[in-house]
Formats: C-alpha cells, sequence, structure tokens
C-alpha cells in the first residue's frame, strides 16, 4: 500500500545509523541519548539517533517523552516512527498524545498502526469520521498496519458505504489484511495501577489435563461457581497456556497483567470436565472472535472434549458499536479540528 508519508525501510535499521557512523558518533544507547539530548547537535544527526534508538526498545522512552513538544516536526515524526516501531503497551499514552499535534498527526496514526497495540482499534475508530481526507486514509493505513481482525466489519462497510475510490481501495485492502491475520495478540485496556497489581494476583490454574480438574481444591471451586450459575473466567496466555481463574475472576488477574491470545468465561460437565460452554466476553481485554483458535490449541493436548466454537460472541453488536466506543479516547471528538 501506499505510505502516509515517505521514509527508508524501518526494517533496516543500519539506514538511520549511517549519518552517525560516518561522523564517528557513538552508537550504543548512551551515546544515542547524547545525541538527542545535546541542543547543539544538528537536526539531521538527532533525528538519525532517534530512528536508531528503536533497537534501545523501552530504555529509550523516557528520552523520547522528553521531546514529544519539540518545536521540530521533523524530530516529532521521528520520534512518533520509533515509538510505534518499539511497540507495547509503553508507547500507548506517548502516541495517543502525538495523534492530536497537528504537525504530525497523520505520521502519528500510521505509528499507532505499527505498535500493534489492540487498544488502538478503539481510539482509530473514533477518530476517523471526525477526520478529513488525509486523516481518514492515515486511519485505514493505521488499520492496515494493526491488522486487528476485530476491524473487519467496520473496515468493509468504509469500504462499501465510501463515495471515494480511494478509500474504497486502502479501506478493502486494510480489511483484507485484518482478516488474514490468525495471529492477534490483546492488551488490557483499563488502568495501568490495576494491570500491575494484577501481576501479585494469585490463585489462577493452569489447565494442562483433565486431572488438574479433578483435583479435590479445584473441583470444589468449579462446583461452588456451577451452584451459583457462574462460569469460570478463563485466557489463553502468549505463551499458547490455558487457564482458569479458580477463585480469582479478573480476567487481568487471571492473565497476571500480561497480554493475552484469548479470554472468556468457560464452563465444564462435571461428570466428564469437558467444556459445555464458552465464549469471548472480556471487558479487560475484549478479543475477537478469531481467538477461539488459540483456546483449541492450548486445550488440543489436555484430554478435554471442546465444542466446534464459542457458544456465543461478544460483544454482540461489535466493537465499533457506540457502546464499547464511548469507554476510549476521541468518542465523537476531532483533536485536530
Amino acid at each position: 500500500m501506499e505510505a502516509a508519508r515517505k521514509k527508508e525501510d524501518i526494517g533496516k535499521p543500519f539506514i538511520f545509523e549511517r549519518p552517525l557512523l560516518s561522523r564517528g558518533k557513538s552508537m550504543d544507547g548512551k551515546g544515542l541519548r547524547n545525541i538527542i539530548e545535546d541542543s547543539e547537535e544538528p537536526i539531521d544527526m538527532k533525528e538519525s539517533a532517534i530512528l536508531a534508538a528503536a533497537k534501545e526498545g523501552p530504555k529509550i522512552l523516557p528520552v523520547l517523552r522528553s521531546h514529544l513538544k519539540h518545536s521540530s516536526p521533523r524530530l516529532k515524526s521521528a520520534i512518533s516512527s520509533t515509538l510505534g516501531r518499539i511497540g507495547g503497551r509503553e508507547v500507548y499514552d506517548s502516541l495517543l498524545q502525538m495523534v492530536q499535534d497537528p504537525d504530525i498527526y497523520e505520521d502519528a496514526l500510521e505509528d499507532f498502526g505499527t505498535s500493534r497495540d489492540s487498544r488502538a482499534l478503539f481510539v482509530l475508530a473514533n477518530l476517523y469520521n471526525g477526520l478529513g481526507f488525509k486523516g481518514k486514509k492515515a486511519v485505514i493505513y493505521a488499520f492496515h498496519k494493526l491488522a486487528d481482525p476485530r476491524a473487519v466489519d467496520f473496515l468493509t462497510e468504509i469500504a462499501r458505504a465510501s463515495d471515494n475510490n480511494d478509500i474504497k481501495y486502502i479501506a478493502q485492502k486494510a480489511a483484507d489484511e485484518s482478516e488474514r491475520n490468525t495471529y492477534f495478540s490483546y492488551t488490557f485496556v483499563w488502568d495501568e495501577d490495576m494491570r500491575k497489581r494484577a501481576e501479585q494476583k494469585e490463585g489462577r490454574v493452569l489447565v494442562a489435563d483433565k486431572a488438574v480438574l479433578q483435583k479435590d481444591d479445584v473441583r470444589e471451586i468449579l462446583e461452588d461457581f456451577a451452584a451459583d450459575n457462574r462460569p469460570q473466567t478463563y485466557v489463553v496466555t502468549l505463551d499458547g497456556k490455558f487457564y482458569i481463574g479458580g477463585n480469582v475472576q479478573e480476567h487481568v488477574e487471571v492473565a497476571k497483567g500480561q497480554d493475552v491470545l484469548a479470554a472468556g468465561e468457560v464452563e465444564f460437565d462435571l461428570d466428564t470436565f469437558d467444556i459445555t460452554y464458552i465464549n469471548n466476553r472480556s471487558n479487560g481485554y475484549y478479543p475477537g472472535a478469531t481467538s477461539f483458535r488459540w483456546v483449541k490449541e492450548a486445550l488440543a493436548e489436555t484430554g478435554i472434549k471442546l465444542l466446534d466454537n464459542f457458544s456465543e460472541i461478544f460483544p454482540r453488536d461489535g466493537f465499533t458499536c457506540d457502546d464499547i466506543l464511548h469507554m476510549f479516547p476521541f468518542y465523537k471528538d476531532n483533536p485536530n479540528s
């Protein structure tokens, strides 16, 4: 697809290092930080150092954050690019700030997609209708890079309804890319303090086989929940393991604050310990319907029989309905107007 801006191949970091190496500059983390923070360094050197700094990962973020309001759009664009390439939950708030910067918001939108943070879906959907033609294109480019399977319906509707052929084309391309993406992980969408507290939570149960569910203490928990018509919370972690909550019921606590491949609610037959009901309902992660793949893979060697698909899929009105979007930044708001 056409890029929202012309830039060198971000998959080849040595390209960014050439101006620095040609002038004998140090390429370690300390050297890059010194260049970025030195007010006497020329813009091209600072830009190269910022772009090369992506290899430092989250360690370089404090330096980048201190320059988010720099007077140079060129440097801010470089920072946005580097934030997107670093990715992870640590860059989310900074990119939220940068998509509100009228100097570089189109670049920042694309970089938001590059970051592959699952929360970007809601932000991008909220922004789309309030932007002009160029902004809309940048949002769709961002969706293409995000490749979030939950965005397929939203993008398909844009492709169907738009009267602009460019928008139709790139929206359909983004929808196709999102639909093909079978690997997508989900980040906890709410308060960072809550997520950090969840890292310390104990009590989840790793379901490696049926024998785990048949243990007296686990069986007792399952019986108590069944008596109250309450399902168990479950997650599939990034290493492909299936956990139920036991007495821990917040998905973020079952996941110990980490990203997940799947999350929802599950019920077991307490005679056979096979699954009788399972869904993707998680108000902490909002996983898509395609996450069933990871449930199936996680349970494949456990001896636990699984249904052919989710018993129910949530949210019933899709991920870009008002009931969901109103909880996320820029709902019916255009920060660049």
